[in-house]
């Protein structure tokens, strides 16, 4: 979970984020000599079955990860059918064959922050997805006005604590959870 800090007023973010209802980016990936593209799109209503079946993919220990607690096969078909409301909520994701494989949302948008979650399917992760996911929220937090954002997860979620650290955020460990921030200029 990241949250989101604005130095703007809720309804001038209402505005701005009218605008960018059919964003969509491609963002290319180079390992050595391996090359990946992914065509990072904001999600909207025709995409909720997507979204499902994406988040209903995650394992038992993925889904507590991601949610922060025992998730089932409801919740998160309610989570994906009816919960994200995207006149409020910013979701990005990578569709591939038809295919929901990675996710980012900015959601719980309230004037002065927000929070931000990650999911990746399983065969998808080391793939640099989710740094562009990630980069996909760093910038449309920037276009926003944003100018920190502040990430907790469970402790034992290394991989999103290795996504922090790979963006320059500074890790603070407690008994449960990781918290890291990052400040630009917005």
């Amino acid at each position: 979970m990241i949250s989101l800090s604005y130095n703007g007023q809720y309804a001038g973010f209402l505005n701005l984020r009218r605008g960018f209802d059919s964003c969509q980016r491609d963002h290319t990936l180079h390992t050595g000599t391996q090359m990946t593209t992914f065509h990072i799109t904001e999600l909207g209503e025709q995409h909720r079955p997507l979204i499902r079946d994406h988040l209903l993919r995650l394992s038992k220990e993925d889904r507590q990860l991601r949610f922060f607690s025992a998730v089932g096969d409801f919740m998160i078909t309610r989570y994906a059918m009816e919960l994200i409301d995207f006149h409020r909520d910013i979701v990005f994701g990578e569709i591939q064959d038809g295919k929901l494989i990675g996710m980012s949302s900015i959601s719980n948008i309230e004037g002065v922050g927000c929070e931000a979650a990650f999911s990746i399917d399983e065969d998808q992760r080391g793939t640099g997805l989710a740094r562009e996911l990630m980069r996909a929220v760093i910038q449309r937090c920037r276009t926003l006005g944003v100018h920190k954002i502040c990430m907790s997860c469970l402790r034992r979620n290394v991989k999103m604590q290795a996504l922090a650290r790979s963006f320059g955020m500074d890790m603070k460990i407690t008994f449960d959870e990781a918290y890291a921030e990052l400040e630009f200029a917005a």
